[in-house]
C-alpha cells in the first residue's frame, strides 16, 4: 500500500510541475452579440483571438515537455495519457469558445447600431 501512495504522490508531483512550466490559459467569457456594448464586444473579440493563440502556445509547451521527458527515459503510460488529456482539453475549450464567439459575432453583425458603427469605422 505505501508503494501505491508513493506512486500517486509522484504522479501528482509530476503533473503539478508540468503545469507550472506550461501555463494553461483561462478562457474569456463569450459576450452576447445581441445585447453587448459594441466597444466591449470588439475588445473581447481580440481577447478571444489571443486566447486561441495562447492555447496553441500551451499545447506547444506540453508537446516539448513531453518530448523532453521521453528523451530522459521511459515514460509511464499514465503520464503520456496525462499529456494527451491536457492537450485535448485545451483544444476542446478553444474550439468551444471560438464556436460560441463566432455565433455571437453573427448576432452582432445583424444589429443596426453595429452596422452604423462599422460604416463610421470605414469612413475614418
Amino acid at each position: 500500500m505505501p508503494q501505491k501512495m508513493l506512486f500517486a504522490a509522484l504522479c501528482l508531483s509530476l503533473s503539478v510541475s508540468a503545469l507550472a512550466d506550461c501555463e494553461k490559459p483561462t478562457a474569456p467569457e463569450v459576450l452576447d452579440g445581441a445585447t453587448s456594448d459594441i466597444e466591449e464586444f470588439m475588445t473581447r473579440h481580440g481577447e478571444i483571438g489571443a486566447y486561441v493563440a495562447a492555447v496553441q502556445t500551451f499545447q506547444d509547451c506540453l508537446t516539448a515537455q513531453e518530448k523532453a521527458e521521453m528523451a530522459e527515459g521511459e515514460m509511464a503510460p499514465e503520464r503520456s495519457q496525462w499529456y494527451l488529456d491536457e492537450f485535448n482539453s485545451a483544444s476542446d475549450s478553444a474550439q468551444k469558445v471560438g464556436a460560441a464567439h463566432n455565433e455571437q459575432v453573427r448576432e452582432m453583425l445583424q444589429r443596426e447600431d453595429y452596422k452604423a458603427y462599422a460604416a463610421k469605422q470605414a469612413e475614418d
